[in-house]
Parts: C-alpha cells; structure tokens; sequence
C-alpha cells in the first residue's frame, strides 16, 4: 500500500514541477493578448507604457508602436500625460516609452512638460557654499530671482567667513545672502572668488541633513556656478507637496533621456530610506551610484525575491542587470520571478507582468498574435514618400529603386512652352514635355557629343558647313562687307554731328517725382543703394511688342539714309 502512495506522490511533484517550467513566449503571449483594440492596457499610461518597454525590447515592435500611438493620443495640448488629469509619473513613463523606441519627434515638448512639474521641496535641512583657501580677500556672489539680478560680495579669511558667522560654511539662507534663494528651484549662484589672492581655491555646495553632509558639488577654481537642486515633484500639475514616487520615476526618466536639467537628487537623498527597493533600483537608475546596488544587494530575501513583490524584484532585477559585478544576486531574483509565473503566463497584473518582461526575460520571442494590423504603408499613388516609410521593399510599385527620386515639382515647375528652360529648373524628368532630345531644338542641357546628336549639329560639322560655304561664295563678297561697314560708321558719325547741332545747347529738362527714371534724394551721409540680387521665378513668357520708329523731321538725316540704302543696294 505505501508503494503506490509514494509512487503518486512522486508523480503529483513531477507534474508540478513540469507544469512550473517558465515560458517567456507564454507570457508574452498573455501580455499581447490583455492590449484593447486600440492599443491601450487598462486605458492606463504607465501600464501601456510598461507593455511598450516589454514589447519593444523583445522585438515585437509592430504591436509596441501600435500601443505607443495610443499612448500619443492620451496626451494634453500641454504635453502631459494623461490629458485630464496630466500626472508625473505617467509623463515620466511616457518619455521612457518613447525614447525605447526612438520617438523622438516631440520628446523636447513632453521634457519641458515635466520640467515645468518641478516645486520647490519642503527640505529640513540647510545649504551651505565652503571656499576652501589659505589666503584671504572677497567673493562676490550672484543669482537671479523673478528676472531680477542680485548680488552680494563676502569677505573670506582663510577659509572663514568673518562677517558671515565667522564660519567655514556660508548659509545660504542667512542675511548674508537671501532666504527666497531655495523657493526659487533650480537657483544657480555663480561664485566669483578672484578677489582672493593665490589661485588654490576650492569651491563646494554641500546640503546638511541632520548630522549628514553632502557634497553637491565641488570646483577646484576661484570661479564656479553652484545650482541650489532643491526641487521635488508632486503628482502632477498644481500639487505642491513632494512625493517621493513621482520624483524617483521623473528623475529616471530625465536620466534615460538624458535631460541633465532636472535634477531632484538632494530631495530624494533627503527622503531616502536604505530599506526601500524602489529607493535603492531608481536613484541608482537616476544617479548610476554604486552604493544603491550595494543597499540592493544588502536588503535581497534569502528565496531571491525583494520584499516578495513582483514589482519590486523586478526593479531590482532592472537595476542590477546594469553592473556585471551583481549579476549573481539578479540571477537569484530572475529564478524567484520564474516560479511567480501563473497557467495563464502571466506573473500577475499588466503592471508587474510587463515590468518582470522587461527587466529580466527580454530575449526575442515569436510574435504573439494579435488582432492588430499595422497600417499599409504603400499607398500605390506613384510617389515614393520617403517621409511616410516607403521604400523599395515595402513598396516596390512607387519606389523602384532605394535612390530617393526628386521632388514632385511637374506641374510646379514645368511650364509647357516648347522651351527646356534649366534656369527654371525644367528637367527630362519634371517637364518632359518641353525637355526631350528629338524636339528639333537644341537645349541648354544638350550637346553633340552624344546625349543628343538629333537636335544639335556639333562643331565639326559646323566648320566643315561653313568651310564650304565660304568656298563658293564669290570673291568681291569680303570687299562688300567692308564697304558696309565704311557705310555704318559714316552714318553714325554724322548722326553725331546732327545731334550735337540740334540739340548741344540745350538744358536737359527736370523730372517730376514719380516720372520715369526719377532717383528721390536721399539724405546726406546715407550709403548708396545696391541693386537686390532676386532670384529666377517662375513666369509667363511673352514677347515685347515694338513700335516702329516716328519719322525725322529732319531731312539732312533722311538724306543721309537714303544714301546709305543706295550704296547697300548697288
């Protein structure tokens, strides 16, 4: 009897350690098939933002891209997310969403948004600037608060600030310089210490907080901008409490997206807690500080996991993967994750599955199927639009070849006249209307030495033309031509001479402002005007329509011509 029981429960362990086994694509597939119609997880932001990093990172990018345009869609005409209420944290996921798949045609907009979310923190503790130096002599500092630039020069004495206290640190809340300094977040004090002789100066901002200094920042020059980085964020627009989540969240973000601008790190180090696994994953994702890992590495459950939580093994696992030295103890909490997966796939909630993918098992996977279809990207209209993702591959019927063709500009351009005109930029391909070899007209873009021997006669066969013209044109005709030209310079000369007689003493009349050809003064001292150099337009071409000549009254001049056309006649 004790064999078949021992045997059974053998086989109930076996099963269920079969039926244990993990599966990355059984999760990914329950994760693919939990996104609505439309893209969106839970009409959420940060769980559709978390399925966008898990997603995209495995390679199923067509499903990614499909849920990040819904994330799009959810955004404010302020750039927050989402549109009603705008809220930090899923601003912050959005960004992050964005950059993992390289969206960047906006993120400037959606940074500034989170930026303006920033107020300043309620700090316990105090700002201190130190000038370390041997010698003695003034610093002058500046900053700007509502516009306005302020100013206030302290002496130093190696080291001390005698009218400050005679202390080493300078407060930056003190009478020596201005309390509205740390409402202002983000304030930049530029310290100018070179009225201190010898040049070993060091400059430091540090916060105190309790019996805990920081070092913000340290300059070794008698120059420096120290930044007061007192800021936090609240939830969202409008919430000027500090909240710890959202500023973790923000300020990972603004390092994933390398926005060096925002910075809440002496709030967060100020809130900090060693125990907290959100605390040590995302400053160490938001500073890249070892010591965090260490916390992590500290704080881990003997069965591998971070406080059990699904969630916060994995952003554990998503903070340690970041340095090969913890890849042991990440290895530990990935095998932890493993047994948490359910029959379904998942390992819980949208929320955790998707951040358990993307931290720990984002190896390429099939694609899980889906109701989505991505968009047609060829739209068969002739045009190879670049811009819209058409190429050769995808779009064989409008791009033949990866050569990207010229702009669209026929009808623009092209103005069918008979004429190839390249001074407006008529070419064969825009205008082959007027542009074609074989027209009977020999183009600017033409020549005879083979891209159109039609249209244009090359010089050879002109000389050769000409040669044997010469040869039978009769032999007084060189003599004719010099007599014509005896003939035009005769005419001109005593055209001259009329003119002279007629008109040489009298004054040349006066024109109205606004007649033809009238200059207005202009003042003196003012440089000349140059004539504006204005490109080619296009334009009509039409043809000047000359009036013939009035007839001289003068009939010395009409003599003299019809002389002339005596002798051309003879």
């Amino acid at each position: 009897m004790k064999k078949p029981l021992i045997l059974l429960l053998a086989l109930c362990l076996l099963s269920s350690f079969v039926s244990a086994e993990f599966s990355s694509q059984s999760a990914y597939n329950w994760l693919s098939s939990k996104a609505d119609s439309d893209g969106a997880y839970n009409d959420n932001v940060v769980a559709t933002a978390w399925a966008v990093l898990a997603l995209g990172k495995a390679g199923i990018s067509s499903q990614a891209e499909h849920s990040l345009e819904w994330i799009f869609s959810e955004q404010s005409s302020a750039y927050c997310f989402p549109s009603s209420p705008c809220r930090t944290k899923d601003t912050a996921m959005a960004l992050l969403a964005m950059d993992s798949l390289q969206r960047l045609d906006n993120i400037t907009w959606v940074q500034d948004a989170l930026k303006s979310m920033i107020v300043p923190s309620s700090l316990s503790g105090k700002w201190f600037i130190e000038v370390s130096t041997d010698n003695s002599g003034t610093c002058k500092l500046s900053w700007e608060i509502n516009n306005q630039t302020r100013d206030k020069t302290v002496v130093v004495n190696k080291g001390k600030f005698p009218e400050c206290g005679d202390s080493y640190f300078l407060d930056v809340e003190s009478s020596c310089l201005s309390s509205s300094i740390i409402r202002q977040p983000g304030t930049a004090i530029d310290v100018d210490c070179t009225g201190v002789d010898g040049s070993d100066v060091v400059i430091t901002l540090l916060y105190r907080s309790g019996n805990k200094y920081y070092i913000v920042s340290s300059t070794s020059a008698n120059k420096a901008e120290v930044i007061i980085n007192n800021g936090c964020f609240g939830n969202g627009p409008g919430d000027v409490s500090c909240k710890k989540e959202s500023s973790l969240y923000a300020a990972w973000a603004a390092k994933k997206t390398d926005d060096s601008s925002v910075n809440v790190k002496v709030y967060l180090m100020d809130a900090y807690s060693e125990s907290g696994v959100e605390d040590n994953a995302l400053l160490y994702l938001a500073t890249g500080e070892a010591r965090y890992l260490e916390e992590l590495k500290r704080i881990q459950k003997t069965d591998g996991s971070f406080e059990r939580s699904v969630m916060k093994t994995a952003l554990a696992v998503l903070a340690l993967n970041q340095d090969a030295a913890y890849s042991d103890i990440a290895s530990k909490a990935v095998e932890w994750l493993k047994t948490k997966q359910k029959a379904d796939g998942s390992l819980g909630e949208v929320t955790e599955t998707a951040a358990a993918l993307y931290a720990a098992f984002n190896e390429p996977v099939d694609v899980p199927p889906s109701d989505y279809v991505p968009p047609e990207i060829c739209n068969d209209d002739g045009l190879c639009d670049y811009e819209a993702g058409e190429d050769s591959e995808n779009c064989p019927e409008d791009c033949p070849s990866d050569e990207e063709p010229l702009p669209d500009t026929y009808g623009d351009d092209c103005e069918v006249n008979n004429l190839c005109e390249t001074d407006f930029e008529e070419t064969t391909e825009n205008c082959p209307d007027d542009c074609t070899c074989g027209d009977g007209i020999c183009d600017d873009y033409e020549d005879a030495e083979g891209s159109c021997d039609e249209d244009c006669v090359s010089s050879d066969a002109d000389s050769t033309v000409d040669a044997d013209q010469m040869q039978d044109e009769p032999s007084g005709s060189s003599a004719m031509t010099w007599v014509i030209i005896i003939l035009i310079i005769l005419i001109v000369v005593a055209g001259g001479i009329f003119a002279v007689k007629k008109f040489g003493g009298a004054a040349k009349p006066k024109q109205k402002p606004g007649s033809p050809g009238y200059s207005f003064p202009r003042p003196t001292g003012m440089p000349p005007v140059s004539p504006t150099k204005v490109p080619p337009m296009k334009q009509m071409t039409t043809r000047s329509a000359f009036k013939p000549a009035a007839k001289s009254k003068d009939t010395e001049l009409e003599k003299s011509l019809e002389e002339a056309r005596k002798l051309l006649g003879e």
